[in-house]
């Protein structure tokens, strides 16, 4: 077998394993690829829906929003969900920007009232936080009020009774005035109603062997309203004159603005009469 004939095989040979090579590679990438389908798996979003309009800087309250379920896909991401949140619950979540009647609110919307510049942009002009100290006696409050929450705020002060005229005094209960040996009689009268609150706050707990008395009187947090200058004003200018407290606040028809004591023990007006002491 002469050169030639060798040379030919030799390339021969060498062409048909390229081909073979190129036809097997082609093969393999001519096979279909597996599609990856992703399940459509019905859920179920909460959407919340503005009951009346609502401006930048209000602090959301129950009778504000209203909150929905609706159907939709998994594979959808819907703006309006607002399951993130527990409950769709937005109590006191602050609102950044107009929202209409009938709209719906999402979470851009609204901040926080956990987020740092809460207190900050929950003001307005002419306004400014107000830290309310809390007694014992009113440590519910610090349980059951959370931002957002209305609440009013009462005075109560001693009242006087010259002849059948009643005035209400700034007596201290232990007076050295002619009055002292007279049952002492207070008024309660509401300063101000739907005072919103910013934050609560508990302090630590009591130290173990404080007495009844000392708890009574020791301060076991703070509430902290958001008041205007002359609400301000008028706190600075009573806030000695008797004991300030908080109660929350309602808009209906049971409602206190002022009550004594003659309304609630009138036997003790009834008892003074009949000793002819008017």
């Amino acid at each position: 077998m002469n050169h030639r004939t060798l040379f030919f095989l030799s390339i021969t040979a060498i062409v048909v394993g390229v081909t073979g090579i190129f036809l097997q590679q082609k093969g393999k990438t001519s096979e279909p690829k597996q599609q990856v389908t992703v399940e459509n798996v019905p859920r179920t979003i909460l959407v919340a829906e503005a009951i009346h309009n609502l401006q930048a800087g209000e602090i959301l309250s129950p009778q504000d929003y209203k909150i929905a379920t609706l159907k939709t896909s998994s594979t959808i991401s819907d703006p309006r969900d607002i399951s993130s949140i527990p409950g769709g619950n937005l109590r006191g979540y602050l609102v950044t920007e107009t929202i209409k009647k009938g709209s719906g609110i999402t979470l851009p919307m609204l901040l926080s009232p956990t987020h740092p510049d809460y207190a900050k942009r929950s003001l307005r002009v002419n306004e400014m936080p107000y830290a309310f100290p809390v007694s014992a006696p009113d440590d519910y409050l610090l349980s059951s009020t959370r931002a957002g929450d209305k609440l009013a705020l009462y005075i109560r002060i001693k009242e006087i009774e010259r002849g059948k005229t009643e005035m209400v005094g700034l007596a201290s209960e232990g007076s050295s005035s002619s009055y002292r040996a007279q049952t002492p009689k207070y008024v309660v009268t509401r300063i101000f109603e739907q005072v919103t609150v910013l934050d609560s706050k508990r302090f630590s707990s009591a130290k173990e062997g404080e007495n009844a008395y000392s708890m009574s009187n020791k301060i076991v947090g703070t509430i902290v309203l958001r008041l205007n200058q002359k609400q301000l004003a008028m706190l600075r200018t009573i806030e000695t004159s008797g004991q300030l407290f908080l109660l929350p606040d309602s808009q209906d028809k049971q409602s206190i603005k002022r009550i004594s004591m003659d309304d609630v023990l009138p036997q003790l007006r009834s008892i003074k009469e009949l000793r002819g002491s008017r």
